[in-house]
């Protein structure tokens, strides 16, 4: 499956082709959202101790040692803990910085807006996955604190490590070409690191940002007055945290009893909410050519997943409720990808179409050009004379694409909550005036036979801009100085949790925003949503967009965790 990667801030997608709501249907009761806009301020991250088939710890030389000045070894590698990424993806230098090889002749391709990716994939190892958190930052590397620092484990994988340039892949390298080459490249544990798990994202740093005195969390702010120069000691804290336990609802798990926790990991939030997801497996979608794939595994969807991708076509995930958009007088739910690695919520081409909305076709202004705008079916620009339009550029090691986005009248995501008797209450969280980009991604659905040109269309993406601090973006071009003066707006929700077992995504309200009250019994510790705490704050602004490499996604897995 395709995925998009974008330096800053990161974004990555895959969308399902919207159908209409069911005639008819009964209209779940909504909660109205803050402001969010183009990007997310953070995503989540995870680290791991990488392990050769031996079980011996694989590490890199310092920085120091790189430079001949004496410096720690480095045990540890980072990278995006990416629902939207069906497989382990390592950067080219990390591989080889960490010794661990490829198998010769052995590829993995993927297919993306510039055309085919190829990576090449890893020997068998084994990995262990540390939280994303300052506070055990300095047991990463202390091979004494391992076993209480690097909490799950996962056996017999394989990573696709690329995207693969012109280099020959056993070409000498210099260490310092390495070092400068890691720089700009990502690594991403996609869903077979989350096998059993319970991750928790742990928003409430980011929203600290707006605790200064006097500050309201509902306004848009500029990012430089939300950092104190006096305090940058603490920008450690500033950042989206992540917490992996085991679930209970694993197999062989206690049934949504309390998790075992490591030695500093916090307690779990209160969840005032879920969203429901269904599972989808494109691993019949990717080509692995001379030996054995990399690991794969499902993607969740809000949504019921695609028929053709359908993991469990009788887990009643049919009924699961999709996204909906609701603008320019026409209303359309479809199923999107939960992507934590996406930083921007996309919108297929396709489905924008059925709500009048084109690429103009006029020289300079189409999709891909210099200036990509999107216009009405007169040939009117979107957003003239009000909520403006924004642009951002993405592709792969195949080319690039400068795509478009606009603002929605409406975004609903569906949710459930506890009813106060046992049961649940559907409703809608209502996303006004959302930022979304417009693209179209599509898939070859028989990658084998190369005379059907069937293609599989994708057609949504729940980005992170959703769920964390977000701010506004727009540009073909990256401009890290306007970054200080680009407008930022607080999170609703303090915390979110992906459940692999049952494919939940839990929410944590941020109360400075939301207004909660307790469930009566019994209901134990569950909440009712009461509302919004204030109105909307709704302004446009400028700000920068990074230059996008495309990140793979694909499916199925055959490792064990601890």
């Amino acid at each position: 499956m395709r995925h998009l990667h974008l330096d800053l801030p990161r974004l990555a997608g895959a969308f399902l082709v919207a159908s209409a709501p069911a005639a008819g249907a009964e209209e779940a009761p909504r909660l109205q959202m803050n402001q969010v806009l183009v990007g997310s301020l953070d995503q989540p991250k995870a680290r791991a101790l990488l392990r050769d088939a031996d079980g011996a710890a694989l590490s890199a030389p310092g920085v120091g040692d790189l430079f001949g000045s004496g410096g720690e070894t480095t045990y540890f590698v980072e990278g995006f803990y990416d629902t939207g990424a069906g497989t382990v993806l390592l950067g080219p230098t990390t591989a080889r910085s960490f010794g661990l090889d490829t198998v010769p002749g052995a590829t993995f391709a993927d297919v993306g807006v510039g055309g085919l990716d190829f990576f090449d994939i890893s020997e068998t190892f084994s990995l262990e996955l540390a939280d994303y958190d300052s506070a055990i930052a300095g047991d990463l590397d202390d091979p004494t604190r391992f076993a209480s620092t690097y909490l799950h484990r996962f056996e017999d994988l394989r990573a696709a490590v690329g995207p693969r340039g012109d280099a020959s892949p056993g070409a000498p390298r210099d260490p310092i070409d390495d070092l400068i080459g890691s720089l700009s490249e990502f690594n991403v544990f996609g869903t077979p690191l989350m096998k059993d798990k319970l991750a928790v994202f742990d928003s409430r740093g980011l929203n600290g940002l707006f605790e200064a005195p006097g500050a309201d969390p509902r306004e848009i702010r500029a990012f430089t007055s939300l950092i104190d120069p006096e305090s940058l000691s603490g920008l450690g804290d500033l950042q989206l945290k992540t917490h992996i336990y085991g679930s209970p609802n694993a197999p062989g798990g206690r049934g949504g009893q309390s998790v075992v926790r490591g030695p500093s990991q916090p307690e779990l939030p209160t969840w005032d909410a879920r969203i429901a997801t269904d599972y989808a497996d494109f691993d019949a979608l990717t080509i692995t050519t001379g030996g054995e794939p990399p690991a794969l595994a499902h993607n969740p969807f809000v949504g019921p997943a695609p028929a053709l991708a359908d993991e469990d076509p009788d887990d009643g995930g049919e009924a699961v409720r999709g996204v909906t958009i609701n603008t320019h007088g026409v209303s359309s739910e479809g199923s999107w990808l939960f992507d934590t690695g996406a930083a921007a919520t996309i919108w297929s081409a396709k489905s924008a179409a059925a709500h009048g909305v084109f690429y103009s076709t006029e020289a300079g202004k189409e999709l891909g050009s210099a200036d990509p705008t999107l216009v009405d079916a007169a040939g009117n620009e979107i957003g003239a004379g009000g909520n403006g339009q924004f642009q951002l550029q993405v592709g792969g090691v195949g080319g690039t694409l400068n795509i478009a986005g606009f603002f929605v009248d409406e975004l609903l995501v569906p949710a459930l909550r506890d009813d106060g008797a046992g049961g649940e209450e559907a409703f809608d969280l209502v996303f006004t005036d959302a930022p979304v980009l417009v693209a179209d991604i599509s898939i070859d659905a028989t990658p084998d036979d190369e005379t059907d040109d069937e293609v599989f269309t994708l057609a949504g993406v729940f980005g992170m801009n959703l769920l964390v601090p977000s701010l506004y973006i727009d540009g073909l071009g990256l401009n890290p100085s306007a970054l200080g003066g680009a407008p930022v707006v607080n999170g609703n929700f303090d915390a979110f949790a992906f459940d692999e077992p049952t494919g939940d995504v839990l929410l944590r309200f941020n109360r400075d925003l939301v207004a909660v009250t307790e469930v009566p019994e019994p209901a134990a510790a569950a909440t009712l949503l009461l509302g919004i705490a204030a109105g909307l704050r709704r302004r446009r602004g400028t700000g920068p967009a990074g230059r996008a490499t495309r990140r793979q996604s694909t499916r199925t897995s055959t490792h064990t965790s601890r």
